[in-house]
């Protein structure tokens, strides 16, 4: 999916969890994913196309989080930016240098890529949000 990055855009996707590295070594993120803003036909606002989705980095090194919730119980992305793309020291694999900008913070690592998987269909309403009830 590292093809499609310049295609996607995360900004107001909503985070509900952060599964952190484990045995498969990837970064696993619980989002609202924002398929699609849809203007109203009265050409006033917008309707989103939405979908629960997990965004998953893969062979995650170098990870660094920097989160400050104060009194916020949201936590949404701004932006993901994908950058220095160079080979591994074995010379086997691309790397790239990811930052997560968060509405309160920001992740930053090293990974191999993503892939991103709907969990469920997606929904369209006036929320940014899916409703997951």
């Amino acid at each position: 999916m590292n093809d499609d990055f310049d295609n996607l855009a995360w900004h107001d996707s909503k985070v509900y969890s952060i599964v952190f590295p484990n045995i498969d070594n990837s970064l696993n993120i619980d989002i609202d994913f924002i398929i699609e803003w849809v203007e109203n036909e009265d050409s006033c606002g917008f309707n989103f196309l939405v979908a629960p989705a997990i965004l998953r980095f893969e062979n995650i090194s170098n990870l660094s989080i920097r989160i400050d919730l104060n009194d916020l119980a949201e936590l949404f992305i701004d932006e993901v930016k994908k950058i220095n793309c160079r080979l591994s020291p074995n010379g086997n694999v691309l790397l790239y240098d990811f930052n997560i900008v968060l509405n309160v913070g920001e992740i930053s690592f090293t990974s191999t890529g993503f892939k991103q998987e709907y969990t469920n269909v997606p929904q369209i309403g006036k929320e940014q949000t899916y409703n997951r009830k």
